[in-house]
């Protein structure tokens, strides 16, 4: 194939040349790299013309190659580790600006080098270099991506995790498919949950590393009791990290909303409670105890009350998770209330901002205090 970027021929007769090579069965990326054309001007050209018929010895000598690539070919040790190159450093300005009438606003070029072998593969994007080893959990979709030069997909799939490290300023760590949390190796199923979110670029995955950051301030194996405590009540994380548990609360003579037990502590929406952390027992062995008592809503439905509110629960702030009522309750030193619900699960009165904060001992309400400026569930964790 001709370097029709050096040609002095009119649009038309590069036209010509394009359909005569992808005819041959050239696919669009082979073509690009052979003219010294960009991708999108060859995609423009030949988009509408009838796919040819793909040569099988040509696409079998490709799929050896990817095969080899990937570290799941029969060559020798020394043929796997010969570096394979790409290179796309050509200069497009000219190329950009001879683009068909037909194309939309073209996508800035980027100037990009990679190297990979089956160990390694470093990617160079404007200078910026970004890398992964065999032991990344995309490594061999890395690869593939770059021979199919979809350089956004090799990165994104390159930098898996590094969003978390950077938010959590190096306390968290993804490498070699195991979160870590100050240097040490985190285990659990809620690890593998959100191990898996990571790989597979589930954007709830944030919320899960929320709500172990913050179940991480208790003792560091909590977590796991938490977690299957959520899973065992099919029980939601709120976006901030926090739990969200359920309530049976007391309509009062006044309208407002009591608790079940001693009628005195507030908790109306926008009611934040609270107890010393060391009233709460922290012995999940001793049923009906000393705490603030959070449920699933099978365990409040059946619980004494006319009124079912939601309520936010900060996995630091859970203090035990009792043996009794099938592990469908928790014990904890703080809850935020954050609404009233009818018994179908319906919203009827929503409050995001603490208006008051109501302090509770053993023996019921303690103190209560108006809060004048309020602030955002986002801030109670």
């Amino acid at each position: 194939m001709k370097d029709l970027s050096l040609l002095d021929i009119t649009r038309e007769r590069r036209n010509e040349y394009l359909r005569d090579y992808y005819s041959q069965g050239y696919t669009y990326s082979e073509i690009a790299k052979a003219t010294g054309l960009t991708y999108d001007t060859v995609r423009g050209v030949l988009r509408n013309e009838p796919k040819p018929k793909q040569n099988l010895t040509r696409f079998s000598s490709e799929l050896s190659e990817l095969h080899e690539l990937m570290g799941i070919s029969t060559a020798t040790q020394d043929q796997r580790d010969e570096p394979v190159t790409g290179n796309s450093s050509h200069d497009y300005g000219k190329d950009f600006a001879e683009a068909d009438e037909h194309l939309g606003p073209p996508v800035e070029p980027k100037n990009v080098k990679w190297v990979a072998n089956n160990t390694m593969v470093n990617i160079v994007i404007n200078g910026e270099v970004v890398n992964a080893d065999f032991t990344h959990p995309s490594f061999k979709e890395i690869i593939a991506a770059c021979l199919a030069e979809d350089f956004e997909k090799a990165i994104y799939l390159a930098n898996t995790g590094k969003t978390i490290e950077k938010w959590s300023l190096g306390a968290f760590e993804f490498k070699n498919g195991k979160l870590y949390y100050c240097g040490e190796t985190l285990h659990g199923s809620l690890i593998e949950k959100i191990i898996k979110s990571i790989q597979e670029g589930d954007q709830n995955v944030n919320k899960y590393v929320f709500f172990l950051e913050d179940a991480l301030r208790n003792d560091k194996n909590s977590y796991n009791e938490m977690w299957d405590f959520i899973k065992h009540n099919d029980i939601k994380i709120h976006d901030n990290g926090a739990i969200i548990g359920y309530k049976k609360v007391t309509v009062g003579a006044d309208g407002k909303l009591y608790d079940s037990y001693t009628n005195t502590v507030p908790n109306d929406p926008g009611t934040l409670v609270q107890m010393p952390r060391h009233l709460v027992n922290d012995n999940k062995s001793e049923t009906c105890s000393y705490g603030l008592h959070v449920g699933s809503i099978d365990y409040v439905r059946n619980f004494s009350g006319n009124q079912i509110v939601k309520v936010l629960v900060a996995p630091a702030n859970v203090v035990s998770v009792p043996t009794d009522y099938n592990g469908q309750k928790m014990r904890c030193s703080e809850y935020f209330v954050l609404e009233t619900l009818d018994y179908n699960m319906n919203t009827l009165v929503h409050e995001t901002n603490c208006l008051r904060v109501a302090t509770v001992n053993r023996e019921g309400l303690y103190s209560v205090e108006e809060v004048d400026s309020g602030y955002s569930v986002k801030e109670i964790i």
